[in-house]
């Protein structure tokens, strides 16, 4: 009899250790399997995102930076005067857009007026008058504008709702307007005015990371 359970014993841990065995030779092999049929090359999207402008008959060029420097076509402003622009080549600019190329992958872009007080080409840091700009003629359904605090420094954060799509062009001003809250200060002062964006790609919500800052994203991007 006590032959008969060590033998039952043994059968079942014999058994056991079979379905263990099976068990994970199983896994395994799904795992490989799978793994198989994952193979391949994986393709990562470009991003290349620019400046273009409209000037003279219908023209458009497209700049390679992220940042653009613009001249007031007036030879004064008053608060609360909207003017059109000049590049710094002299260019009468008609329209300011963002460009995406057609190898770009579709993006969401930020973007903000930078202003400082320029004595004799220095260029004075300690105020930002961006604040108290903002673009003529923007889409204000497209384009949102939002004053935020980032490291100290307040500006005006312009947001394009819709993403930019591949291989095309977007026109977010016309010109730029002095605020009528613009401070006193800023009068009989000589200027430097740059625009300067960000993008990100629309895929995977990267902007959660990238804009991960006090300037941050717009609520209705996803």
């Amino acid at each position: 009899m006590k032959a008969e359970k060590k033998t039952a014993k043994i059968i079942g841990y014999v058994i056991i250790l079979a379905l263990v065995f099976l068990c994970a030779f199983n896994i395994t092999y799904s795992y490989f399997t799978a793994t198989d049929q994952a193979t391949g090359t994986l393709r990562f999207g470009n991003l290349n995102v620019r400046f273009a402008y409209g000037y003279g008959s219908g023209s458009v060029e497209v700049v390679d930076s992220d940042t653009l420097t613009v001249f007031p076509n007036a030879s004064s402003v008053n608060i609360g005067d909207s003017f059109t622009l000049l590049l710094e080549n002299g260019t009468d600019v008609s329209y300011l857009a963002f460009n995406s190329s057609s190898d770009s992958t579709s993006s969401y872009i930020r973007f903000r007026i930078n202003a400082y007080k320029q004595n004799d080409g220095v260029l004075d840091l300690s105020t930002n008058y961006g604040q108290y700009f903002d673009f003529a003629g923007r889409n204000n359904t497209d384009i949102m504008r939002s004053v935020r605090t980032n490291g100290g420094e307040t500006n005006a954060i312009y947001y394009v709702r819709s993403a930019l799509a591949t291989n095309s062009t977007m026109v977010f001003a016309t010109g730029i307007t002095l605020l009528s809250n613009a401070p006193i200060s800023i009068l009989n002062s000589e200027l430097k005015i740059t625009i300067s964006f960000e993008a990100v790609q629309q895929a995977n919500e990267a902007f959660r990371s990238v804009f991960n800052d006090g300037w941050g994203y717009h609520s209705s991007w996803t």
